[in-house]
This record gives C-alpha cells, structure tokens and sequence, in this order.
C-alpha cells in the first residue's frame, strides 16, 4: 500500500495497486494497469507507461518519462516531469510544476498556476488543445513562441555577444 523513506522498488505494474510512493522512496517503472495515488515528498520515478494510472505527483517528486497510454490526473507543487510523449495523457499541471518536454501525440488539458511547460523542438502534435489560466506558460521549442496566460509585461531581449 505504501512505499516510502528511502525504499527502492523496480516494478509496479499489471494491476497492482499503491497508495502512497513518498519519502525518498525510489521507483524504476510504474506501468501494465497499475495505479498509484500520490508520488510525492521527494520520492523518484524513472518510468510510468503502458495503461498505467497516476492520481498525484506533488511536492519535490521527480518522474523523468510519462509515455504510452499511461494517465497523470495532477501534477502540482514543485513537481518536476522531464518527458511526456506517446499518447500519454495529463489532465491538470499547476503550482510550480514544469515539465521540461511533451512532444508527440501526449495530451495535457490545462496548465495553471505558475507552471511552466515546455514543447520539445521536434514537435508536439496536440499543443493547440492546450489551455493556460492563471500565470502558467508554455516554451513551444519548435516555432520558438512563449505562451503567456496571466497579466505579465513580455520583454524581449537580445543575445549577448
């Protein structure tokens, strides 16, 4: 039900159920139909893929890949995601989050807070579906455009040579 202080699991997966992934706790794959609540405190995940379900990545946790089919319902606080691709999906990024790369046919609904996300330079395919409220932005790498929601001043500045 639980994993967490400075635990290290290799696999969760077929239908295997967790509540909590926490602590310090280290996870390498999360995927089959397996579903966790919350990745949280400064808890580690390598991989989360395949039909695999994720309520929560909150606080400090890290997850480096999100892909396949594989379903992410919040990811918020000072989380950190550094790769969502395949037909992945996110419902809700917010908080401080980022997300350093989405690219292919990966879904995110909406983005709020001051989050910030970033298309890769290869292209994500469902960027134009995406909703940003609040202060969030998004890095679109390939058209090298900055989507801002919120009432900012964009100040554009040139490259020290």
């Amino acid at each position: 039900e639980n994993i967490y202080d400075n635990a290290t699991v290799e696999n969760i997966c077929d239908s295997a159920t967790v509540k909590n992934i926490c602590g310090n706790a280290t996870v390498e794959n999360i995927y089959g139909n397996a579903t966790v609540k919350y990745i949280c405190d400064s808890a580690t995940v390598k991989y989360i893929y395949d039909n695999a379900t994720v309520e929560n990545i909150c606080d400090s946790a890290t997850v480096k890949y999100i892909r396949g089919n594989a379903t992410v319902k919040y990811i918020r606080g000072n989380a950190t995601v550094g790769n969502i691709y395949g037909n992945a999906t996110v419902e809700n990024i917010r908080g401080n989050a980022t997300v350093k790369y989405i690219y292919g046919n990966a879904t995110v609904k909406t983005v709020k807070g001051t989050a910030v996300i970033i298309g890769s330079e290869y292209g994500w395919n469902k960027k134009d579906t995406l909703v940003l409220t609040e202060n969030a932005t998004f890095k679109d790498c390939q058209s090298k455009t900055i989507c801002q929601s919120g009432n900012w001043k964009l100040v554009s500045v040139t490259e020290e040579k």
